[in-house]
């Protein structure tokens, strides 16, 4: 009998972080359903043609983009939680929250689930008079989260605090969480320095997600639009649409119980009508800090 004590395995607490998007794609609802907690990470700067801003819908002519304006005077950094929206000239709402409005209703107005999710954009676009654009993105990611019956709690690094950039920022936001897991995105192989993670006692499981397909109106299929192309188009079943097939919450934690410790995690891609799997390999080194 080996005289080296057993690993217990704390209980697990996933956490995942994200910058906050105007009506994201379905795979950010995938990293929520694997997780406990999302850090909005409200604290980075601002990138001019990226997705905090903006989404892409689906009308009669194809996709095109629903842009929220914004106000560089106002605004008083680069940051996001300092980015201000563009003042409108009507004193009650804005003009691109209508004209989003607008846009909404002429694409799904006629589509099958209309009626049961429109309610959500009417009060967030017509109810609200939004000044900053990370109060309108965590308003829209709870009310969408909420709408796919995804339980995950959500905390600001604005409010949580943050040291360090890129990779740690990154476990310094796991660190104030409890995280025992963290879920990146694949393009967290870039820059996270994964033995810190490990060394914390903080395994590192990278998802890759893969969208469903469904039926959309306007002609052929158009991949990785906002989910509200898939809530407005499947209803109740977006949620086993948009996890069918990709890496669950079960598989992970089977995985790292079956590692004994803290692990890097990696998806494997399964067959195209088998859901992904989840395997344990060596963390990768890095010589410098990047």
């Amino acid at each position: 009998m080996s005289g080296r004590p057993a690993f217990h395995a704390p209980v697990p607490r996933i956490v995942t972080c994200h910058q906050p998007t105007y009506l994201p794609w379905a795979g950010l609802f995938h990293k929520l359903a694997l997780a406990d907690v999302i850090v909005l990470m409200d604290t980075v700067d601002y990138s001019r043609r990226g997705w905090q801003n903006r989404n892409r819908i689906k009308g009669p002519n194809g996709s095109f983009w629903l842009t929220v304006p914004l106000s560089s005077r106002g605004s008083a950094s680069r940051r996001l939680c300092d980015i201000a929206i563009a003042p409108g000239v009507c004193a009650t709402r804005t003009d691109w929250q209508r004209a989003h409005w607008t846009s909404l209703s002429q694409a799904y107005s006629q589509a099958d689930h209309w009626r049961s999710y429109a309610p959500i954009f009417e009060d967030a676009l017509l109810g609200h008079s939004w000044t900053s654009l990370v109060e309108l993105n965590a308003h829209l990611l709870r009310r969408l989260a909420a709408a796919l019956r995804i339980e995950v709690d959500f905390v600001r690094a604005s409010e949580l605090g943050w040291e360090g950039r890129k990779s740690r920022i990154v476990l310094d936001h796991c660190r104030r969480t409890s995280a025992t897991v963290y879920v990146s995105g694949v393009n967290g192989h870039d820059y996270l320095r994964e033995q810190e993670f490990l060394d914390r006692g903080i395994s590192v499981f990278y998802q890759r997600y893969r969208g469903p397909v469904y039926q959309q109106r306007h002609g052929g299929f158009i991949p990785d639009l906002s989910v509200v192309d898939l809530l407005f188009n499947v209803g109740a079943e977006s949620t086993a649409a948009l996890l069918a097939g990709n890496a669950t919450r079960k598989a992970l934690l089977e995985a790292l119980a079956a590692s004994g410790a803290p692990a890097v995690l990696e998806t494997v891609p399964g067959a195209p009508a088998t859901a992904d799997g989840v395997t344990v390999r060596v963390p990768s080194v890095r010589s410098a800090y990047v």
